[in-house]
C-alpha cells in the first residue's frame, strides 16, 4: 500500500449522496402501500383457499366414514336338487333353467333327451331353428355391396 493519499480517493471521499427528493419519497412510499395491498389480497385468497379445501377434506372424511347399507343378498344361490327319475323330468313342459338342471343333475343322457323334445317340438309348430347369430332380415344383403 501506499503511504500518501491519492488524489482520486481525495476527491472521491468528498463525495456525499444527494438527499432524496420529496417526490421519489412519495413514488416510494406509494409503490409500498400498492404491494402491501396486495399482499393482503393474496393472503385474502390463500386464506379462502384453504378454507375450502378443508371443507372438501372434511366433506370426503365425512362420506367415506358413513355407515354404509348392508349389500343385498340377492338371490338364493341355485341348489342343485337330487336326482329324479326321467319320466318326471321329461313330464315338465316348461323350457326353464330348473328343469334343465334338473335334467343335467341326473345324468347328460336325461338333458339331451329333454333338449331334443324340446327342440321337436319347436319344429312342430314351424319356427325356425335357433342359431346363435340370427341376422336380422334387414341386414342379410347390404344394398350397393362393399
Amino acid at each position: 500500500m501506499n503511504s500518501s493519499p491519492d488524489p482520486l480517493e481525495d476527491e472521491l471521499a468528498t463525495f456525499r449522496p444527494a438527499d432524496p427528493s420529496p417526490e421519489f419519497r412519495r413514488d416510494v412510499a406509494d409503490r409500498l402501500k400498492a404491494d402491501e395491498a396486495s399482499l393482503r389480497r393474496r393472503r385474502a385468497v390463500v386464506a379462502i383457499g384453504g378454507i375450502a379445501a378443508a371443507a372438501l377434506a372434511a366433506a370426503l372424511v365425512a362420506r367415506i366414514s358413513a355407515p354404509r347399507p348392508a349389500p343385498d343378498p340377492g338371490p338364493p344361490p341355485f341348489v342343485a336338487v337330487g336326482p329324479t327319475s326321467p319320466d318326471a323330468t321329461l313330464k315338465d313342459d316348461s323350457p326353464s333353467v330348473l328343469v334343465y338342471g334338473r335334467a343335467l343333475a341326473d345324468s347328460p343322457e336325461v338333458l339331451q333327451a329333454l333338449l331334443d323334445r324340446h327342440a321337436s317340438r319347436g319344429a312342430a309348430f314351424g319356427s325356425p331353428p335357433l342359431r346363435a347369430f340370427n341376422p336380422r332380415p334387414e341386414f342379410r344383403e347390404i344394398p350397393g355391396g362393399l
